[in-house]
């Protein structure tokens, strides 16, 4: 029983012996009254299409990652909030990027670092903005970081960043605030500009993260 007004989430956990486009969900009393009733819509994804989550808490909304998506698929993108993020891994196993950009990771329940660590260790890929928000951003995620953040500092451009991701320069042009990195055993630096690493890459597992 919840008190009026109080909210609460429940993770379900299905499997579908057949595709069907949409689902009913329905919520029923011990006495097998049903008092709620809900439809949602599903979306099958082809092997080769390439599904992430972002889980922001920024204003200006959900960076979009689909144009840079590797793969001969097509790039489906969802906005999560922290409280999105299931405990199980075997929840996350659809996902293939997890991207955490300008959100208190500090916030996550141990149950849910367990099960990003558990997917990441299986393949997936995470990753983990930092800028101006870093200490925000990696508290909850310091035992998967392939550096250790180290304050920040003004960059000139990310005209690198740009060429590795293919899209146009301008795209990228202006200052902006990179958080100073020192890699960590294992990690390499895949872009860098004058001022420091860019974007840094390590493994756990059989996952990577940047």
């Amino acid at each position: 029983n919840l008190a009026q007004d109080v909210r609460k989430q429940v993770f379900l956990y299905i499997s579908f012996e057949s595709f069907s486009p949409r689902i009913q969900v329905e919520v029923v009393d011990r006495a097998g009254q049903v008092f709620g009733v809900a439809e949602a819509r599903l979306h099958m994804l082809n092997p080769n299409d390439v599904m992430m989550a972002v889980v922001t808490e920024s204003a200006t909304g959900a960076v979009d990652l689909t144009g840079a998506a590797p793969g001969t698929g097509n790039a489906f993108q969802v906005r999560w909030q922290v409280e999105d993020i299931p405990p199980l891994a075997d929840a996350l196993a659809g996902l293939d990027v997890l991207l955490f950009h300008e959100v208190d990771t500090g916030a996550l329940r141990p149950e849910q670092v367990d099960a990003i660590k558990g997917w990441v260790l299986r393949g997936g890929h995470l990753i983990v903005a930092t800028g101006d928000f870093w200490q925000r951003t990696t508290a909850g995620l310091d035992d998967l970081l392939p550096a250790d953040p180290e304050g920040t500092m003004p960059a000139e451009t990310l005209a690198p960043l740009a060429a590795y991701l293919r899209i146009e320069p301008d795209v990228l042009e202006g200052g902006t605030t990179l958080t100073r990195l020192v890699l960590r055993p294992g990690a390499r630096t895949l872009v860098g500009v004058d001022e420091g690493p860019v974007l840094v890459r390590g493994g756990y597992g059989s996952g990577t993260v940047d």
